[in-house]
């Protein structure tokens, strides 16, 4: 293997993120929303958790068997955090929001617990945990920031600080417009015109774990749409959690 020229550096390598998605539509729809905003902060999209930096686990909260199952999932992830403590564990999605800080009661290894709400926020609370993961990496070079550990922290075995992270709090106006995406199919499009639900059925905790409901203005929805046909995806599919009863306006 040849040796690099002198006067150059070898490509800082880029961090990795694993998104792993249980559940609905919705749910795989918020899952391309989030790896859109990792990627966005240059984090390469990986399809092991092993290869990962950063492993999220986005969760279904409908029934108790989908809770039991991912509960066992980020048990078995564990293994992977014993073996690099600097490896972030973040579940996300309903049932994050449901269980909230008993989460990180029932899985000390886990490092965020975060809410459908909260995405826009994930490298800053990532940021919280890992020092400059709201940065590309490209910035950090040559940069060596000192630890600062108060309530809350621990350090991390590259000695950067790190806080373990809640963030549910749910937004009134979040419809996530703006932001990348990246799209797992280049035949379907999944494309949110509705978030939250107003309905309050028996059997349902939607309500409760993603909040009212919030419509899209239309135009968003057809630009959205425009782009999508613009990169040769042919299907769209319009996702609501009642998608009868969007309204905007008269």
């Amino acid at each position: 293997m040849a040796a690099p020229r002198s006067g150059t550096h070898p490509s800082p390598r880029r961090r990795k993120a694993y998104v792993e998605t249980y559940g609905c539509q919705m749910n795989i729809a918020d899952g391309e929303l989030m790896q859109g905003i990792l990627a966005a902060r240059g984090f390469e999209p990986v399809a092991r958790p092993e290869d990962a930096d950063v492993v999220l686990v986005n969760t279904c909260a409908i029934r108790e068997h989908a809770e039991q199952r991912v509960l066992g999932r980020v048990g078995e992830l564990a293994r992977l955090k014993k073996a690099r403590p600097d490896l972030v564990i973040g579940v996300t999605g309903c049932m994050a929001q449901r269980m909230g800080e008993k989460l990180l009661e029932r899985a000390g290894h886990v490092d965020l617990v975060m809410g459908p709400d909260a995405y826009r926020s994930l490298p800053e609370q990532l940021a919280r945990i890992r020092p400059g993961y709201d940065q590309p990496l490209e910035a950090e070079r040559g940069r060596r920031a000192l630890p600062v550990f108060g309530a809350g922290m621990v350090a991390g075995e590259a000695g950067a600080a790190s806080e373990r992270v809640v963030a549910l709090e749910f937004a009134g106006d979040e419809n996530y417009e703006g932001l990348e995406i990246r799209r797992t199919s280049r035949v379907s499009a999944w494309v949110p015109v509705q978030r939250g639900c107003d309905y309050r059925c028996t059997y349902c905790i939607v309500p409760y774990v993603r909040g009212p409901e919030k419509n899209r203005d239309p135009e968003r929805v057809v630009d959205e749409v425009r782009e999508i046909a613009g990169q040769g995806i042919t299907e769209v599919v319009l996702l609501g959690q009642t998608v009868n009863s969007w309204r905007w306006g008269d």
